[in-house]
């Protein structure tokens, strides 16, 4: 049988033997042509202008016609008595007829829907092994250069399909520390896919690690603002806030997206000591709420608070690639919006009670505030 492989260093064999070096680069390279169009007919004059662009036409047809008889030469007929090219005068193909195995082929054909595991798993053992034509450029044949960048990104793309075929399978059959592999191999291929990561950290947390779960996550974060200067997606941070707040294995179909947790939030205040109130409620916040949801508020928000509390700087900067200093000075105004902008984005997340000791001993500022934000946040328990 013949075996072309097409992928890292290039190879052809038929029957075991390696007939690589009887056929030059560009014979070689319009057998690559052939297969790619594999059961399209390909004219021989694109052929010429891949491989002899500058060649004149009587010379870029005799060269067409001369390492079509090369391949024919040296690629003997399979066992049924198949020739590999059908070819007439103005088009070849390769023969739908003949047999061989190519392993570019395998991967590009692949059914990822229908294939069973070890199918799957068959293709990324064997015919993971490079890029394509790797290593390979030929002088002046620009035309045929993009094409092997243009087939490089398209199997890396196909290659990550299956990867991600392979993990979902394994995940659905219980084959947990298998499915967590393949996602290994997946990463390799585009380290800051958030859907990689969100298969991952389902898979870490079906197995019970919370600690590898979080740890991966942190890693992952801080690589995507490194890199792209962004956070991780809102299903990753949720994903990451059920693993850093329960043991529970995380089950897709038990989260209610609409239900809301509750929290109760505490605060009091010193009259003599402006913003005492709001900043007593804003430590409560930080106690209460996951450093997820603390990171999903701006920094700016972040850092006018700060100006009242450093504590909600502290826990920021503990949790985030971008850290966040104490202004030297920040308008009233500017303070009791950032705070309710803060309460907004808990909202989001939790029913929220505030109990508040002794309202009236608060500081007058403190007392503005929450009044303004009473009317503001209609959701917003407030109990004096």
């Amino acid at each position: 049988m013949l075996s072309i492989k097409l992928l890292g260093h290039t190879e052809i064999r038929h029957n075991g033997k390696d007939i690589t070096s009887a056929l030059s680069k560009k014979t070689i390279a319009l057998l690559f042509l052939l297969v790619v169009n594999e059961e399209k007919y390909l004219t021989k004059d694109k052929i010429a202008l891949y491989l002899w662009p500058e060649s004149n036409e009587e010379s870029s047809k005799y060269n067409v016609r001369y390492n079509l008889w090369m391949l024919n030469k040296n690629i003997p007929n399979d066992s049924k008595g198949n020739e590999l090219i059908v070819s007439d005068k103005n088009s070849c193909s390769l023969n739908s007829n003949y047999d061989f195995e190519c392993d570019l082929l395998s991967i590009v054909k692949c059914d990822c829907k229908t294939s069973s595991i070890g199918e799957l798993s068959r293709i990324v053992d064997k015919a993971f092994s490079g890029e394509v034509l790797e290593g390979w450029f030929i002088n002046k044949c620009y035309d045929f250069n993009e094409l092997i960048l243009l087939h490089r990104i398209q199997l890396e793309r196909k290659q990550l399909s299956i990867l991600q075929a392979l993990s979902k399978k394994h995940y659905k059959n219980g084959h947990l520390e298998n499915s967590l592999e393949v996602l290994k191999i997946a990463e390799q291929f585009d380290p800051n896919n958030e859907s990689i990561a969100e298969c991952t950290l389902k898979t870490y947390s079906a197995l019970g690690d919370r600690v590898s779960g979080i740890n991966y996550y942190k890693n992952f974060e801080a690589k995507l603002w490194k890199e792209l200067n962004i956070m991780p997606n809102d299903e990753l941070q949720d994903l990451y806030e059920s693993l850093f707040s329960t043991n529970l294995p995380y089950v897709e179909s038990e989260i209610k997206k609409n239900e809301m947790k509750n929290i109760n939030l505490y605060g009091f205040g010193i009259s003599s000591i402006e913003w005492s109130l709001v900043s007593c409620i804003i430590d409560s916040i930080c106690d209460a709420v996951s450093e997820v949801l603390l990171n999903k508020v701006d920094f700016e928000i972040i850092s006018e608070l700060g100006f009242i509390n450093k504590k909600i700087i502290i826990k920021y900067n503990e949790n985030s690639n971008v850290k966040v200093d104490t202004p030297e000075a920040v308008p009233y105004i500017r303070i009791m919006q950032a705070f309710s902008n803060l309460l907004e984005i808990v909202e989001e997340k939790y029913s929220v009670e505030i109990e508040i000791e002794a309202f009236d001993d608060a500081d007058d500022i403190s007392k503005e505030v929450v009044n303004y934000i009473s009317k503001v946040h209609k959701k917003l328990r407030i109990i004096k």
